[in-house]
């Protein structure tokens, strides 16, 4: 699609959510076919000066958040974050929370 849209040189391109539309639409064709492809995606952009990012999984299933996994960290959390500008990308992380425990042992009827 891509490749396409680049060997036109006609001076418009595809916004990352016309990225992400496209690839909801091949996802759940392919699951439809019973022969999907085993990816999960996260597509993340800016496009006129708006920031984009979203999801697709195999199924087709499709949704945009501010902030996205995959894999096990999806389970767990996203403790590194990368901030998407249209500058670049940064890493941040691992970050961690300072947490006590000082006030657990008054948490009753969940043993």
């Amino acid at each position: 699609m891509v490749i396409d849209e680049e060997l036109l040189g006609d001076g418009h391109s595809y916004s990352p959510k016309a990225i992400h539309s496209w690839l909801t639409r091949v996802m759940y064709n392919r699951r439809s076919k019973i022969n999907p492809l085993w990816n999960t995606v996260v597509i993340g952009g800016c496009y006129n000066g708006e920031s984009f990012l979203g999801y697709v999984d195999m199924l087709g299933v499709a949704y945009e958040a501010p902030t996205l996994a995959t894999g096990y960290g999806a389970y767990l959390a996203q403790y590194e974050i990368a901030i998407v500008t249209e500058k670049g990308v940064e890493l941040e992380g691992p970050l961690t929370l300072e947490a006590s425990w000082d006030i657990a042992h008054l948490v009753s009827g969940f043993e």
